[in-house]
């Protein structure tokens, strides 16, 4: 006779208590030989002789892969079927339905769902009555079938008749085509996919209202060639230029790496019927051995093609279409790359936009390498140190230097890619191609006062840069090989005072209030003579960024560079700003955010160089920097004010966003360039231009109205209207 331990037999016998007046139920019975169904439920009551099982409060029906909830049910076990009634909701591994009724056949999976609604990922299909006649197939009479769960659907259909099969398609028939909840278009028959994987098929068609072409109306083809590629065929009408082929393709080699090309190519009829195209390509590839290799490629077959096709081809106002193509190599402690970028001029005067100009003008740089060490401290000192390297290789088709030509109506100087003798003159030519190889070690050694509210940086650096110019002929007394070296020092100083407003809310703000001041100097400076590097005067810092003017081209001026880093400014310069910004903390319930409501940033520079002139300008520009974020609204102001010019460049942004995706933008630039002397400033060159757009983002649906103002002549230059519906 077996014995039960005392303490052990306590637990059983408990155990057997609360398994008879507890109020939740488990069971679990086979059903031919399809696994185990488990019933759980807060009542439960079995009838033999019925052979059902009656469920009652919090039912649940588990099935393998099938799930039914409700609040009561009857299992009917030689039939294999369950009745539930009250908030059913069945799952299966593809949908979810949802009813007042469910008489379901647990072994075919097939039932009869009353005043139901079956969800598989955005498919919504509803009815009064729906049967399900196979594990994903659904058949209703006079029922809704939409892919918008959004209130109300931007899109749905109803019908007298739907076979839907969930990862298949809807077969439909006696079909109305809703937008929003209007009844639009009868379609006798139809059939659509019912798949969240891509389709292949037809797209939603796009038109385009525009001063320059016209009415354009489009019909995508979408190819779902694989999981990691497809491909989008275009067919567009210009009511203006005639037919034109768009082609977009897009792959992935893996979860970080792929690429897309676009296309496009028409004859225009505006045009001659010339042909015209454009190509836009690149590609990201994560390497073995942390190696990354990018390719960025720009290229059109005329110079207007970004003004006459600004939507497909957005390099309006660029001075050039680059295409680079790179290779780069991260470690640990530095970084290395190899690059090169062929640009292809946009500043042609052709009235037909060729492209021959620009491929024999441009200057390109094949290959550039940079190579740099990230910052280090020195051990045992409190001094950092970090170097960077750069060599770069200048060259174009054409001749390696620009002679004067005969310039255009109102330009007093010109040059070219061209030579009258075909020898490099330095008296009037530019050098334009060459190398040239930088280095330049940095060391700085930060540290505080005053109870850790002061930071401060002493810095210095050494800057060894070689060229080799690369003109064609050994021209007698000129040097082909100039170099500079300087060294560069200063001191940078802020602090910040700060104050939290909003006490104990649940928003608070900070403000913060932080001058700076830098005082930077280059005390040893040395360069050759040579007219490469233009006059040996200083420059005065606001010309830094400045492009070149015609007076640069002169005998005694700035000259004619390769890039900015050639210029050398500021050799005593002191700097001062303050930066004045808002921070909001909204706390939650999921925790905090932090938002920059306000930053307003104002600083100049004081040349001290220039101060040493007689008539010299030591004060530069007075730049500021305003952006605004608060609720709907966002806007961004950046200005540089000129005192002995009288003249402000500006450029401001504002975007509100109205009601749900609805947006508006204002974008206003005013710009001239600013030369060396006051007296050569010509303000008829001054350009002033607004840019009034507003448009709706949906997740179905996208329309745009832009206009473009020419301020100063008092014409509007261009208009859009863009709209796209997307089922």
């Amino acid at each position: 006779m077996l014995k039960l331990a005392p303490t052990r037999a306590f637990r059983i016998f408990i155990t057997a208590i609360a398994l008879l007046f507890c109020g939740s139920v488990f069971a679990a019975a086979p059903v031919n030989n399809r696994g185990k169904i488990l019933l759980s439920a807060k009542f439960s009551e079995r009838d033999n002789e019925k052979d059902i099982t009656i469920l009652r409060d919090n039912v649940q029906v588990i099935m393998e892969q099938n799930y039914i909830s409700c609040n009561e049910a009857v299992v009917q076990w030689t039939k294999n079927q369950v009745v539930a009634v009250g908030n059913v909701i069945l799952k299966t591994p593809k949908s979810t339905i949802q009813a007042d009724k469910l008489v379901y056949d647990m072994k075919e999976q097939k039932g009869q769902i009353y005043n139901g609604v079956v969800l598989s990922g955005q498919i919504l299909l509803q009815g009064e009555y729906l049967e399900k006649i196979g594990p994903d197939t659904y058949v209703a009479d006079n029922a809704y079938l939409t892919s918008c769960t959004t209130c109300p659907a931007s899109w749905s259909f109803t019908a007298d008749h739907f076979e839907a099969t969930i990862e298949g398609y809807a077969h439909i028939s006696s079909a109305w085509l809703h937008f929003v909840e209007f009844p639009a278009i009868y379609i006798p028959y139809l059939v659509i996919p019912l798949k969240n994987e891509r389709q292949t098929g037809v797209l939603p068609p796009t038109f385009e209202i525009g001063k320059l072409n016209g009415l354009a109306l489009d019909l995508p083809f979408f190819w779902a060639i694989s999981r990691s590629q497809d491909l989008t065929v275009t067919p567009k009408y210009y009511t203006k230029r005639g037919l034109q082929l768009l082609t977009n393709y897009r792959y992935r080699t893996d979860l970080t790496s792929g690429g897309e090309l676009n296309s496009g190519i028409l004859k225009d009829r505006l045009n001659n019927d010339r042909t015209r195209w454009f190509m836009n390509y690149s590609h990201y590839f994560d390497l073995p051995n942390n190696y990354t290799q990018r390719t960025s490629l720009h290229m059109a077959s005329d110079t207007l093609y970004s003004r006459d096709f600004q939507q497909q081809f957005n390099y309006r106002g660029e001075p050039a279409l680059d295409n680079r193509i790179s290779l780069t190599k991260n470690f640990p402690d530095y970084h290395l790359s190899v690059d090169s970028s062929y640009y292809m001029s946009l500043l042609q005067d052709d009235a037909l936009g060729s492209m021959d100009g620009a491929k024999s003008s441009s200057v390109h740089r094949v290959p550039e390498i940079r190579f740099s060490i990230t910052d280090k401290k020195i051990p045992h000192t409190p001094i950092y140190y970090r170097f960077d390297a750069q060599y770069v290789n200048y060259a174009r088709q054409g001749p390696g230097y620009d002679s004067p030509i005969t310039p255009p109506p109102n330009v007093p100087i010109a040059y070219g890619p061209s030579s009258a003798t075909g020898l490099f003159d330095p008296a009037t030519d530019k050098i334009r191609t060459g190398q040239r190889l930088d280095l330049m070690p940095y060391f700085y050694a930060p540290f505080r006062l005053g109870g850790n509210r002061i930071d401060i940086t002493p810095y210095a650096s050494v800057r060894h840069t070689q060229y080799v110019l690369g003109a064609l002929n050994e021209t007698q007394g000129y040097n082909f090989s100039p170099r500079r070296d300087y060294v560069l020092a200063g001191v940078n100083t802020s602090t910040e005072f700060s104050r939290i407003y909003g006490g104990s809310s649940s928003t608070k703000y900070r403000h913060a209030l932080i001058p700076q001041i830098g005082i930077q100097s280059i005390p040893w400076f040395q360069q050759s003579n040579s007219s490469f590097f233009g006059t040996t005067e200083q420059i005065p810092y606001f010309l830094q960024t400045q492009p070149l003017q015609n007076s640069d081209l002169n005998p005694g001026g700035r000259g004619l560079q390769f890039d900015y880093q050639d210029r050398i400014v500021g050799r005593r310069l002191l700097n001062l700003s303050l930066i004045n910004k808002v921070i909001v903390k909204h706390n939650g319930t999921l925790g905090s955010r932090y938002d920059e409501s306000v930053l307003f940033n104002l600083s100049r520079a004081y040349d001290m160089q220039e101060a040493s002139k007689e008539n010299g300008r030591p004060w530069q520009d007075l730049r500021g920097l305003l952006r605004v974020r608060y609720g709907k609204l966002t806007s961004q102001t950046e200005a540089s004010y000129f005192p002995d010019y009288k003249v402000t460049n500006l450029n401001s942004t504002l975007r509100v966003y109205l009601v749900n995706n609805t947006f508006a933008d204002l974008i206003y630039s005013n710009y001239v360039n600013i030369p060396a002397e006051p007296k050569d400033l010509d303000k008829n060159l001054k350009r002033e231009n607004m840019l009034i757009s507003a448009g709706i983002n949906t997740e179905y649906s996208q329309l745009t109205v832009a206009a473009e103002y020419d301020v100063k002549s008092d014409l509007w230059k261009r208009w859009s209207l863009i709209g796209q519906i997307i089922p």
